[in-house]
């Protein structure tokens, strides 16, 4: 959701003149798809004393959820799923164990025969990179404190986002967050300012069971974030 309603709001308006980018933006609202059964009921990491989060949660779960998230969102639009498959892919490009390779052939193969059948096979490489900045916006909200002093932030984004753009002069794009509720990002890759809701829940720390666990997450509230991502001025 935080993703797509992004995707809405992308400056680049010679992009936005050719066909195809509303399938962008379907891409960004279904990339994470296949999670949405395991975020109502998250997994507890006994061995940590602390739930699962993405980059720990093991890959024997994961990439079935990440293989139906695409096969149900190339239903619904097959150049999102087909920019979806090679985002999720990328997650295991340095990893050569036999689970990781599998889902790497067999998706693949998927977007062998999701390509044969697209109506425009243009600006394929570019929307994949609007997915990918995106997704790393939603994550540098996720995964920092509202408010944070750069210095304290999460080490991925320290240096700005892995992805550039010729319309914003093929600049890396740099996050801060100004106060609890914007962020400045620079050069602006938006038309205008936008204001999304990041949702959340703040769950009490339990006795380190699963069960225990599991039911102060379903006890707690959800809460919202409005999250405001503006220029620098």
């Amino acid at each position: 959701m935080f993703t797509g309603q992004l995707a809405r709001c992308w400056g680049d308006d010679i992009r936005l003149k050719r066909s195809g980018f509303t399938d962008v933006v379907t891409a960004c609202f279904e990339h994470d798809r296949g999670w949405q059964v395991e975020d109502h009921v998250p997994r507890f990491n006994e061995s940590e004393a602390m739930p699962y989060d993405f980059t720990s949660f093991p890959d024997p779960l994961k990439i079935p959820l990440y293989e139906k998230g695409i096969t149900e969102a190339a239903l619904m639009n097959k150049r999102a799923g087909y920019l979806i498959s090679q985002h999720l892919s990328s997650f295991y490009e340095a990893q050569t164990d036999d689970l990781a390779t599998k889902f790497k052939q067999q998706e693949e193969k998927r977007r062998r025969e999701l390509w044969l059948s697209l109506d425009n096979q243009d600006d394929l490489r570019y929307d994949l990179s609007v997915l990918r900045l995106l997704d790393e916006i939603s994550l540098y909200v996720a995964l920092n404190e509202p408010g944070v002093n750069k210095e304290d932030e999460w080490p991925w984004f320290k240096r700005g986002f892995s992805q550039t753009f010729s319309f914003l002069g093929d600049q890396t794009i740099e996050a801060n967050w100004k106060d609890h509720q914007s962020v400045t990002l620079h050069p602006f890759p938006f038309r205008t300012t936008v204001t999304v809701p990041h949702n959340y829940r703040t769950v009490k720390k339990t006795n380190d069971s699963p069960d225990d666990f599991l039911k102060a997450f379903q006890t707690s509230s959800l809460q919202t974030l409005w999250v405001t991502f503006k220029p620098v001025t």
